[in-house]
């Protein structure tokens, strides 16, 4: 039996006016694996996931979510059908506690958003569920802190939650520790590889930090002007010789 992939390009091009930021990017990332996408400033990292998640509809090329052909469908109806995306920069409702922005993102799962506007406690199944949620992420405690208060880690982390909510099948990453200390680093790595592994998830992640890159990576694949310049373990990316002439300098 052939195993299914979660997500596949095939020849991926996007162009913006006179500027090609993909160009013919294939790419195949199988049920339940954590693959990380790497490489310089300008590369197409960003470009990638705005394609992926329905932002961007590709000037050429296919993409296939568990293989359906959903090239050029919106943001939402990826949403709906198991794609779930954490973005560089957390979007939240800042001026809510925690535990409100995951009952948010609970009800508009569920299609009931109206009911979160009308009231926070009418609905004790997505209480439930949003506490659950905040348990499993490891930021009960900061369930009544409001979001706009919450330190770079922990808006990302909860960003992740809500993320959670919707119950992706694949989940998108962009840059999850972007801007984070050490330490909030070390966590958000381990919560990645535990939800992981516990809910055997499919993560696509872009990531500058190469001891998060391959901390958690599974296999590695590395863009360079638009390119999909290689593939592989993080062994062997990291000792590719292309790899470290144009993206990590230096043998890893």
């Amino acid at each position: 039996m052939m195993a299914t992939n979660a997500l596949e390009l095939e020849g991926v091009s996007k162009r913006f006016a006179r500027t090609s930021a993909l160009s013919e990017v294939s790419l195949i990332v199988p049920d339940g694996q954590l693959r990380a996408i790497i490489g310089p400033n300008g590369a197409g990292k960003s470009t990638l996931f705005a394609v992926v998640s329905g932002v961007h509809a590709p000037t050429e090329g296919r993409v296939r979510f568990y293989g359906k052909d959903i090239t050029g469908q919106s943001p939402a109806a990826l949403v709906k059908q198991g794609m779930g995306r954490a973005f560089q920069v957390a979007r939240l409702f800042l001026d809510m506690t925690v535990r409100e922005n995951v009952l948010a993102a609970v009800h508009a799962r569920r299609g009931s958003a109206w009911k979160f506007f009308r009231t926070l406690a009418s609905d004790r199944a997505a209480i439930a569920e949003a506490e659950a949620l905040l348990e499993e992420v490891g930021i009960t405690a900061k369930a009544g802190v409001v979001a706009a208060s919450l330190s770079q880690g922990d808006k990302k982390l909860l960003e992740l939650t809500m993320a959670l909510a919707l119950e992706p099948r694949l989940l998108l990453l962009d840059e999850p520790t972007a801007g984070m200390s050490p330490a909030e680093t070390q966590r958000t790595v381990e919560i990645v590889a535990d939800l992981h592994e516990r809910r055997n998830l499919t993560v696509l992640l872009t990531e500058h930090d190469m001891s998060v890159v391959f901390a958690l990576a599974e296999e590695v694949s590395v863009l360079h002007y638009g390119g999909m310049l290689t593939t592989g373990t993080p062994e062997e990316v990291r000792s590719n010789p292309q790899v470290i002439e144009v993206y990590l300098g230096e043998p890893l």
